[in-house]
């Protein structure tokens, strides 16, 4: 797990030991990162200051993917604890874990609307990787892509909240980053290539 300038200075290494390191993401406040760590087996998501001067597990083994409520107050994250992913929010000291996606498909990548009241996830309830959108307490839950032929994953929100980023993955012709409204309509697609792309993130102007 590294640090560095939006400009690509200053690379400093925050992370050090463990198996695996990733899935991270920053506070509200820029103050304290959220990751996931797997110490060989014992896997789980930590809360830590960004100097890593002070850390703790704040979830169980097989949780990762944390994604930070607008008000830094609560964290969505992803859950194997009930024998498949499924989309969970806490508080963000680990406590009130509450289990929000209802199928028995794997639920993925949860993440909140700038207003915190919706979050997008991937789910595979349809045969396929798709991106669905429920509010945030897991009600009204709906399906926003229809991509028989690809996978769709790695939703974020635009810093107004009338549009989402995301991933397409077709293992023919590989994966496209593309574009759409809230309301899963006017797909556009950004990128044209055959590499692997993933995880595209807004700048928050």
């Amino acid at each position: 797990l590294y640090v560095m300038n939006t400009d690509g200075t200053n690379v400093q290494r925050v992370k050090r030991g463990g198996y695996v390191s990733d899935d991270f993401a920053f506070s509200p406040d820029g103050g304290r990162i959220a990751y996931y760590n797997c110490d060989y087996y014992e896997c789980a998501i930590i809360l830590a200051s960004v100097d890593l001067s002070w850390g703790s597990v704040i979830t169980e083994k097989g949780d990762g993917l944390p994604s930070w409520s607008p008000d830094g107050a609560r964290i969505a994250f992803t859950s194997y604890r009930d024998g498949g992913d499924a989309v969970y929010v806490m508080d963000v000291d680990g406590g009130n874990q509450v289990r929000l996606s209802s199928d028995d498909s794997n639920d993925l990548y949860p993440a909140w609307s700038p207003d915190g009241k919706r979050l997008v996830f991937v789910s595979y309830r349809d045969d396929n990787s798709e991106i669905y959108v429920m509010d945030s307490n897991g009600a009204n839950q709906q399906r926003l892509t229809n991509s028989p032929t690809s996978s769709d994953r790695s939703p974020a929100w635009s810093p107004e909240g009338r549009e989402i980023v995301f991933v397409s993955y077709d293992y023919k012709t590989g994966s496209t980053i593309s574009i759409m409204g809230a309301d899963g309509s006017n797909v556009r697609q950004l990128t044209s290539n055959k590499y692997e792309l993933d995880c595209p993130s807004w700048s928050p102007d």
